[in-house]
């Protein structure tokens, strides 16, 4: 099940699916590498010193992210103008560019 998040403190969108994080950056769907999405979801505060009992469930941090239905990714994408490849972004996945660089690797014995 696709979940779609808005960062508030980043101004961006997020989405789950399938385990796997990701943030749109323009019109791509990019792993969430840092794990930004997740951190403010548990409320990891980077700040906090090491083994300290606030480092994690910071509602401060946890504040910071809302879920939010497709409707609403819709929205956001048409208030930063990008009406034109709406869908696309919607439903476009990361996952279908692994997939492509797989068929190409194996089409061509490159397969690792």
């Amino acid at each position: 099940m696709t979940k779609y998040y808005y960062l508030k403190d980043r101004g961006m969108c997020g989405r789950s699916e399938d385990g796997k994080y990701y943030l749109l950056n323009g019109t791509r769907w990019e792993e969430d590498k840092d794990s930004e999405i997740r951190d403010r979801l548990m409320g990891y505060d980077p700040y906090e010193p090491p083994g300290s009992p606030y480092g994690f469930g910071s509602l401060s941090v946890m504040d910071s992210i809302e879920e939010i239905s497709e409707e609403e990714l819709r929205k956001h994408l048409e208030d930063v103008g990008l009406t034109e490849s709406l869908t696309g972004i919607i439903r476009c996945s990361y996952d279908l560019e692994e997939e492509k660089e797989k068929a190409l690797r194996q089409k061509y014995g490159l397969e690792k």
